[in-house]
């Protein structure tokens, strides 16, 4: 397994040249104001007040600037979209077509309006459940399936990734997530509950399953799952040695990892 680094200098660079953030910026304010009548045509667009935070320019470095080559002319499932705005990024680095899963119906519908500001074309969703989609009678397979910030709002993650691999078989997957702690009490690695709904209050009506109870697993747990399932890692990036700034209270207190899975 490789063990990646942020070149903090590029993420430096990414400040000054990943300059779209007004369009994330005008999603966001269409989520947390939904009353605003503003659309983004009206809007001055190259005047953003939102700027990237520095956890977001990692995993823009991760994804983009040191995997972005596997991403090129590939046919891509991302599970859980929220908004799309990986998946654009995703196609800007020369991806064939993405077709995304997103059970949150706001956020669906969010990321559809995002994807047409950005006249972005080959990515298409679902608005279900990943259960719901698991359970269809057919599927087809993908080159690279995005795992992105999900699994923990799940308690079937051995289940999830068995069903990667023997029935979407993707040469990779970009996966990452958060974490607990691991301890010497528990040698296989654990999960903690927690209660999605209780916590993230903007998915307590619109989420179509009923999502209360999630599983956070440990670092060890998911080593050996993801060994069960049969897939092996073949890069990671551990938010415990993160040295930026950001927003997201999970990879600045080092509880998060990326990793590339084959």
């Amino acid at each position: 397994m490789n063990s990646l680094e942020l070149d903090y200098k590029r993420i430096d660079e990414l400040k000054l040249t990943l300059n779209d953030n007004h369009y994330v910026e005008y999603i966001w304010h269409r989520f947390f104001d939904p009353d605003d009548p503003t659309r983004f045509d009206e809007c001055v667009p190259n005047t953003p007040i939102w700027q990237y935070p520095e956890d977001w320019l990692s995993r823009y470095h991760l994804y983009y600037d040191q995997f972005g080559y596997l991403l090129k002319d590939a046919e891509i499932l991302d599970i859980g979209a929220n908004f799309n705005f990986y998946n654009t990024w995703a196609m800007l680095a020369g991806a064939k077509s993405v077709e995304y899963l997103e059970p949150n119906t706001r956020a669906f519908e969010l990321g559809k309006e995002y994807l047409s500001i950005r006249n972005t074309n080959n990515v298409h969703g679902d608005c279900v459940d990943i259960d719901t989609w698991m359970a269809r009678p057919e599927h087809k397979t993908y080159d690279v399936v995005f795992l992105l910030d999900m699994l923990y709002y799940t308690t079937n993650h051995l289940e999830i990734f068995k069903f990667l691999k023997n029935t979407i078989k993707p040469t990779t997957i970009f996966f990452e997530t958060s974490t607990m702690p691991d301890d010497d009490a528990h040698p296989n690695g654990q999960v903690e509950l927690w209660y999605p709904k209780g916590l993230m209050k903007f998915e307590n009506e619109e989420l179509n399953v009923d999502n209360s109870v999630a599983h956070n697993p440990s670092r060890k747990f998911l080593f050996n799952i993801i060994a069960e399932a049969g897939f092996t890692i073949e890069a990671m990036y551990d938010y415990k040695n993160y040295k930026g700034n950001g927003e997201s209270r999970p990879r600045m207190d080092g509880e998060k990892v990326f990793m590339i899975l084959k």
